[in-house]
């Protein structure tokens, strides 16, 4: 911002206001002596530079040799004296108007001498506006209106100053040792306030326009406080009076007023005379302001060097308290003073890589207004020039170059003060970059597992080995001592260590006992029900589970494998090595090493002979498991877990990143002294990044155990190993036939994802796949969504969550769709649309009322007949769509028709597009979809 100022402000003198001198000087020949309780007779100092004594009125009088202004007593004015034994109050006896005043003003009074050492403390004049105590302590104020009388002519000058009487006061100081060597006590005096003289006169020929007020105001930010409540405490002196140390001002304020008793001329010949009193204070960052009679008004700042040509010179004087300064000014003009100002022009920031014909608004405001006076009614456009350069520096331009596509045209001085232009600021970038996300997140989360502690010698069994079924997935009972058996077809892994896991079907125990609900619900059968509740859950066998222990079931597991582990096609990058994998009696053992431990997906099956009886999955995961609490829209509280089932940060999403690109821009007005603004307009190239919610998880067949391959972030299959042949593949060879496959047969396969043929949506055969109790052991999908829908379910054998936690049930998702009518199909919702590349998803509110979020990534699913849209893969809609299953299946009688699809074929699942959010959705229960676990036991 350029400013231009004709102002010329003479800081002539500063003329000391110290009322004091050296005191006449009392040695043993004036020795008399004065008894206690003799009269103390008190005088004011007599030893003044100028042979005057102490007088309390400025005078006009200055002292040649010194350059200092005498003070004058006013007759009659009270004068309090405190002796630090006794105080009194007493008048100054004297009169000023007498020749011989200036040499003979005394002050009588009634103290009377006791035992030294003597402290006098002086208030001069005593008015309402100060006090003083016979400790020293001075209060006073200030006040912000400062009118004064009439004018006072001193020495031909005609003055106007605010009466010493009414807004100001002196303060005096004498420490005595022994009173027995002085009759007289003669006082010195300092003033309690800084005074401003200000000689002001017009230059001859100038129009004659009258001041009616002039305000004396400091600057918002570099000033300080002038007027208000003050408090300081006399810490003593020398001969020449009272000093103190820090003043301690409250209420203060920036400016005093002084309005004339009629409106005064600016003179040729002489000078308008006026003072202010203001605090004893140091003072910076002032300017006078006069108000003249026809509603204009001029600011003269206070400052230095402001007669020379560069205006970055000037500089605020400083003026140090308890003084007076007399400031002239032979010159107040009576033309406008301009300061030309270009408004700050912030940064335009655009996005992209391509050119655009969209346009990016920017605000140029350039004017000028007179030198004070900010009233927009005063300001006057300026026209202004624009240039370009990709450097700050320069070289600059009147035109940008062919990259750039730029539209913006200079200013004309018109009638208004902004022109606003289109900045279409964005030109073809540089090719793009591509990085790979290993080096970023995937270091991350392997350096937290390969940092995190060894398990605790007490969290272990006797062998060594940490159960995984003795300890929960969170909270500080994850490695404490060993907690009754808690079993589950999915265990968690987040430290490198030896583990075991029983040979237990599913969560068959729960608390250490026999969980029977979770296999056996016969007791629940009612007739008509065979054809869609399963009352016994099956075995690799097809025979229904009698027990919790497979060996209990007349079967003998002989060997464990690894039958598919993801993220790697090597041996050498593997989580678990096959040979630590062994069945020791009744568990299955395996080692995790810190060398080898990173985020992953591992599936153990156990063999009988040559055939798989029940497998696991190992979820290895450096994420906090601990759930989030939601409610669901009945106001149910649930904990849920903040990650999908199996999830695990990118290891090979790539992101990219354009170039940025600046331009800077700089405007000049036209009139001033050409100093430019200068701004840029930036464009920030595309990026598409992998974040913290890029990853993939493990995908489920609605109703199954055991999960299905990840994605790569893409339509493609994560990279996976087997050494035993048993990779995992969606089982084109292997589709189902009416009345052909049973639970035994999937359960025997674990690595295949079975595709649907033949209208069966499901991986068992064509008599059952009516059956909806799979993942609930007590649901039956008959009546309405209000007996079944809103039940919690009870944990199956075939559930996938591990110990803790289970598929969610219908309405755990309501909340998410908004509105009562979260059921309709219709696509609505209350979440946020978020993310980047391969992380968009919704941030949904938990409505806990801490305004919470809980996240939901477009996760993608696999099809359910293996190749979705006919292109070859079973993957679809990653970074997309997101698809996440309940327990609940559809009605066993439905009528509904999903794509030719009887609705009993399907079940109750959740689906998030970029349009809205299905919570009660309808699909194939044939098809792959994520799993967001709840707690087992909710909080409700």
């Amino acid at each position: 911002m350029k400013k231009f100022r004709f102002i010329s402000l003479a800081l002539v003198s500063a003329f000391a206001l110290l009322a004091a001198s050296c005191q006449k000087e009392i040695t043993s020949n004036d020795e008399i002596y004065r008894p206690a309780g003799s009269k103390i007779v008190f005088s004011v100092l007599s030893g003044y530079d100028n042979g005057v004594p102490t007088k309390a009125e400025y005078s006009g009088v200055v002292s040649t040799s010194n350059g200092r202004e005498r003070i004058d007593w006013i007759a009659g004015d009270p004068i309090k004296i405190f002796y630090n034994k006794d105080g009194d109050d007493y008048t100054v006896d004297g009169d000023p108007t007498a020749a011989d005043a200036n040499s003979k003003a005394s002050i009588t009074g009634n103290l009377v001498w006791k035992e030294g050492p003597h402290t006098f403390y002086a208030l001069y004049p005593n008015n309402t506006n100060g006090s003083l105590d016979k400790d020293g302590n001075v209060t006073g104020t200030i006040p912000a209106t400062q009118n004064p009388g009439a004018a006072q002519t001193v020495n031909g000058v005609s003055k106007y100053q605010p009466l010493t009487a009414t807004h100001g006061f002196m303060v005096g100081y004498k420490y005595i040792e022994n009173s027995s060597t002085v009759t007289t006590v003669e006082l010195p005096f300092k003033p309690a306030v800084t005074t401003f003289e200000f000689k002001l006169k017009r230059k001859a020929g100038d129009a004659d326009v009258k001041v009616t007020k002039a305000t004396l105001f400091s600057d918002a930010t570099a000033g300080a406080s002038m007027t208000g409540n003050f408090a300081f405490t006399i810490s003593g002196g020398n001969d020449r009076g009272a000093t103190w140390g820090d003043v301690t001002v409250t209420g203060g304020g920036r400016s005093i007023a002084l309005t004339f008793p009629s409106a005064v001329s600016v003179p040729t010949d002489s000078y308008l005379d006026f003072s202010f009193l203001a605090l004893p204070t140091d003072q910076k960052a002032l300017s006078l302001r006069l108000d003249f009679e026809n509603d204009t008004h001029k600011i003269l700042p206070l400052k230095d060097n402001m007669g020379d040509a560069d205006p970055s010179n000037d500089t605020w004087h400083t003026f140090t308290g308890a003084q007076k300064y007399v400031i002239t000014n032979d010159y107040v003009p009576v033309q406008e003073l301009w300061e030309y100002i270009i408004d700050p022009i912030p940064d335009v920031v655009t996005y992209g890589h391509l050119k655009t014909t969209a346009s990016t608004p920017f605000t140029v405001t350039s004017y000028k207004q007179p030198v004070g006076n900010t009233d927009d009614a005063n300001k006057v456009p300026v026209s202004w020039k624009i240039q370009y350069s990709t450097s700050a520096s320069g070289p600059w331009s009147d035109t940008p170059d062919d990259k750039q596509n730029v539209n913006i045209t200079a200013g004309g001085g018109g009638s208004t003060l902004t022109v606003n232009n289109g900045a279409n600021v964005v030109r073809d970038h540089d090719p793009i970059t591509e990085i790979t996300g290993d080096s970023e997140l995937e270091d991350a989360a392997i350096a937290a597992l390969r940092s995190a502690p060894d398990i605790p010698a007490a969290a272990k069994d006797s062998d060594g080995y940490f159960d995984l079924s003795k300890h929960p997935v969170y909270g500080s009972n994850q490695f404490a001592a060993p907690l009754p058996m808690e079993t589950a077809n999915c265990y968690v892994i987040q430290r490198p260590g030896l583990y075991k896991f029983p040979l237990v079907y599913g969560n068959a125990i729960k608390g250490g006992s026999t969980n029977t609900a979770s296999y056996d619900v016969s007791s629940l059968h009612e007739a008509g029900d065979e054809s869609y509740f399963l009352q016994h859950f099956q075995r690799h066998d097809d025979q229904p589970i009698v027990a919790p222990w497979i060996k209990d079931n007349d079967i003998t597991p002989t060997s464990a494998i690894i039958a598919w582990q993801d993220g790697t096609t090597t041996a050498s990058g593997v989580i678990i090595e096959d040979a630590s994998v062994t069945i020791d009696e009744d568990y299955v053992k395996f080692e995790v090493k810190r060398g080898r431990i990173r985020p992953g997906n591992v599936v153990i099956a156990v063999k009988a002979g040559n055939t798989v009886v029940w497998s696991w999955h190992i979820w290895v995961t450096e994420k906090d498991l601990t759930p989030h609490n939601i409610k669901d829209n009945n106001g149910k509280i649930l904990g849920m877990m903040n990650y999908n089932l199996g999830w695990m940060d990118a290891i090979s999403a790539k992101s990219r990143k354009w170039n940025d690109w600046t331009l800077y821009v700089k405007v000049t007005q036209d009139e001033g002294d050409g100093t430019p603004v200068i701004f840029k307009l930036r464009q920030i190239g595309d990026s598409e990044s992998v974040d913290a919610n890029v990853g993939s998880n493990t995908f489920y067949q609605w109703g199954r155990k055991d999960p299905m391959l990840p994605a790569k972030f893409t339509s493609e299959d994560k990279d996976q190993y087997s050494a035993t042949g048993m990779l995992w593949e969606k089982s084109s060879n292997h589709k189902l036939t009416s009345g052909t496959l049973k639970f035994g047969h999937s359960i025997q396969h674990p690595n295949w994802q079975y595709v649907s043929l033949g209208g069966n949506e499901g991986y068992y055969d064509g008599n059952s796949y009516y059956i909806g109790n799979l993942w609930d052991s007590g649901l039956k999908n008959k009546g309405n969504v209000g007996e079944f829908g809103n039940r919690f379910p009870v944990k199956t054998v075939y559930d996938p969550c591990p110990p803790g936690f289970v598929v969610p049930y219908e309405f755990a998702f309501s909340y998410f769709g908004g509105g009562t009518d979260w059921t309709s199909g219709i696509y609505s919702g209350t979440g946020v649309l978020h993310g980047s590349l391969l992380a968009n998803g919704y941030d949904f509110s938990d409505h806990m009322g801490g305004g919470g979020k809980i996240f939901f990534p477009f996760c993608g699913a696999r099809a359910h007949d293996g190749n979705h849209g006919g292109e070859g893969t079973s993957i679809y809609d990653v970074d997309n769509l997101g698809y996440y299953w309940t327990t609940c299946a559809s009605r066993f009688d439905s009528t509904s028709d999903y794509s030719g699809v009887q609705g009993r074929k399907t079940a109750k699942m959740m689906i998030m597009t970029r349009e809205g959010i299905r919570a009660a959705h309808e699909q194939r229960k044939g098809a792959a979809y994520a799993v967001r676990p709840v707690l087992e036991d909710p909080e409700y």
